[in-house]
């Protein structure tokens, strides 16, 4: 059962009789099509649930069956429709976004028996007052983390065989972030472009596998908060960035405390339905408070907000389940 799926099942709850969830993914009620019964008000054999990528009803005392979308449309037309148009957006749009992240990730291999090198000098070994060594203070990071190459364009064409049609770009400087495995395995690079370049980040992929930055330093026996940027993350106790809006890509261990960190755009979208999927997945989510005027994280530290309060301000506004749904309305207005 998808978030879109589970959502209308919710929108349900106050037609079906005796409605309840009986587990994440699957609602039980009272069948309204043949009344589950005339004389036994709490008998509710109905249900909602998924198989093999599908969600349909079904009824164990009528035996009625039937999709999703004609049961929302037994009890409302107009509801049904809805369903089927968001149904429809959202494969649009997730299709759409994963051509716009295919643009900025490069992926290149790495030969069997060779060690992945970033092959740049560290960001520390510039003069004290670079223009890229100001950028990073400005944003209030520790400089040793982070590499620069003078030449991007350069540099990812003969470097990586993948990236060839970069030698074709007006040479610029970057900002280079590595991106480790929990095993310290580089993985790949994450360049920052600091002049106004597109693509304002570049990732350059070394493996298959997701590219999720802090995997390892992060500590998976506590809370781990899973942010968009590699920035973000490290304003944070226990924290890992996806590098993509969708947050959910990141598949840490099912009995790990995972806490999901969106931007604070309220009249973003896309990002308030990633939201809302997350809600009605019923994963932990972070919904910002009136109060909070930044964008993210980077931007609250670099405002008047230390960190040790912005993790208290995490802390105090984790949601889950029912209690996020009527948070997610109010951010959404």
């Amino acid at each position: 059962m998808d978030w879109i799926d589970k959502k209308y099942t919710a929108m349900l709850a106050t037609r079906l009789r005796n409605f309840k969830f009986s587990s994440p993914t699957v609602a039980n009620f009272s069948c309204p099509i043949c009344g589950d019964s005339t004389t036994h008000s709490k008998k509710a054999r109905g249900y909602i649930l998924s198989k093999k990528g599908s969600t349909y009803f079904f009824c164990h005392n009528c035996g009625a069956s039937h999709s999703l979308n004609d049961f929302i449309n037994t009890l409302d037309v107009n509801l049904a429709a809805e369903y089927r148009m968001e149904k429809f957006k959202d494969s649009r749009d997730a299709a759409k976004k994963q051509e716009q992240v295919d643009l900025n990730i490069f992926k290149t291999g790495v030969k069997p028996g060779t060690t992945p090198t970033i092959n740049a000098p560290r960001l520390t070994t510039l003069p004290d007052q670079h223009p890229a060594r100001t950028y990073i203070r400005t944003r209030l990071l520790d400089e040793k983390k982070f590499y620069f190459v003078e030449n991007f364009p350069d540099w990812a064409s003969t470097s990586f065989k993948t990236m060839a049609r970069w030698s074709k770009v007006t040479p610029h400087p970057r900002i280079v972030l590595p991106v480790y495995d929990a095993t310290k395995v580089l993985t790949g690079m994450v360049a920052r472009a600091f002049n106004g370049e597109t693509p304002k980040y570049a990732i350059i992929k070394l493996t298959d596998d997701e590219l999720v930055y802090g995997m390892d330093r992060v500590n998976l026996e506590k809370r781990v908060w899973v942010v968009e940027g590699p920035y973000d993350s490290l304003m944070l106790d226990n924290a890992v960035a996806a590098m993509t809006s969708s947050l959910t890509r990141v598949k840490l261990p099912p009995e790990t405390d995972v806490v999901y960190v969106f931007d604070n755009q309220p009249r973003n979208i896309e990002i308030v339905n990633l939201v809302e999927k997350s809600v009605f997945r019923g994963d932990q989510v972070v919904l910002w408070p009136d109060t909070f005027q930044y964008k993210d994280i980077n931007e609250a530290i670099q405002g008047s907000i230390t960190r040790s309060d912005i993790n208290t301000l995490l802390t105090e506004n984790v949601y889950k389940g029912l209690a996020a749904r009527p948070q997610v309305g109010d951010t959404s207005k």
